[in-house]
């Protein structure tokens, strides 16, 4: 016979998380935010207070969301936010263990298909992630090949079965959103990289995330607007900041979105390197560069065809990868 497990109080699981704030186990968490305090880098987390980044510490070991690689951003004033590369992460770590394979597709929605999906007339753009579970589907198949083999038609079938198992999500860029490095209307700040269909893809992926993953906070998520700033995740600032610029092209940070590196010019590459290594939180250009070039999969980032949001995406992908242990850094 296998003998039970040792039973867990709420307590002990509290304290092999570092989460008690009231028992042993508070002082980890506090040095943990202590070192967040001195180590975050993107505009912004200077402004986080104490109970933020113990917030931020809490949540990270919790649920193991790593705030360097993106995962898990503190918002000043506004709570967590979770990053694609966490949601993708926490989904990895439901399905894998049970060998389940996903997968998203991204649709735009029709000007006629606005109202039965909840999307305003005068959206901008508006895009549906349809997640799509291995086992759900096989199951789904299963069952209607075995109702045909009893001799009852697909017309038969389909009422009894219901629509496939497809989970969705919804995102739209609303009428009042800005192009990325355009002024916001009332304030000095600019809108950061992310592009409109970026930002729709991303809204739909975390709405879609959150049928799936059951986080227990409030949470942002990258692309949500605050205070009428995107947030992009990397680059989160007050709305009384101002994004500053190359200089090769007004209005961009560091890039357009759209611009494919193999079309940069022969000065955006001075900003490149000195951007992607703050992006990618790497101490020397070397790391930064073995890295970037993994992710793109390329000799030369100058020969690469993505473009810049593009290239962003990718070099998030590999290192969350990185992190979950789903690829070896090469």
């Amino acid at each position: 016979m296998t003998p039970l497990q040792s039973a867990q109080t709420v307590d002990s699981q509290m304290h092999e998380k570092g989460l008690a704030p009231y028992m042993p186990g508070r002082a980890e968490l506090a040095e943990f935010a202590a070192r967040l305090k001195q180590s975050l880098s993107y505009r912004g987390a200077e402004k986080l207070t104490d109970h933020e980044l113990l917030a931020l510490a809490a949540a990270s070991r919790a649920h193991g969301l790593n705030p360097y690689l993106g995962e898990i951003w503190a918002i000043p004033g506004k709570g967590l936010m979770i990053g694609r590369a966490g949601w993708v992460k926490k989904i990895n770590e439901k399905f894998d263990a049970h060998g389940i394979t996903w997968w998203p597709q991204y649709l735009e929605v029709r000007p006629h298909e606005r109202e039965q999906y909840g999307v305003p007339a005068d959206a901008k753009l508006a895009y549906i992630c349809e997640l799509r579970r291995e086992d759900t589907i096989n199951a789904y198949i299963s069952s209607m090949e075995r109702m045909h083999a009893l001799g009852m038609t697909y017309d038969q079938i389909s009422p009894l079965l219901g629509n496939p198992p497809v989970i969705k999500g919804v995102g739209y860029i609303g009428a009042g959103e800005t192009e990325p490095g355009q002024t916001i209307p009332g304030t000095t700040s600019k809108q950061g990289y992310m592009s409109f269909g970026e930002r729709c893809k991303k809204r739909s992926f975390a709405q879609a995330c959150k049928e799936i993953v059951d986080l227990p906070f409030n949470v942002l998520t990258e692309g949500d607007i605050i205070d009428g700033m995107v947030m992009d995740g990397y680059d989160i600032l007050p709305p009384d900041s101002e994004i500053p610029t190359t200089g090769t092209r007004a209005d961009t940070f560091p890039f357009p979105p759209d611009q494919r590196l193999c079309e940069l010019w022969a000065s955006d590459w001075t900003a490149f390197w000195p951007f992607m290594q703050k992006h990618t939180m790497q101490k020397n250009q070397a790391k930064t560069s073995k890295i970037v070039h993994a992710a793109l999969g390329v000799q030369s980032t100058k020969d690469c065809q993505l473009t810049f949001s593009d290239a962003l995406a990718a070099v998030d992908d590999y290192m969350a990868a990185l992190a979950s242990g789903q690829t070896e850094e090469g």
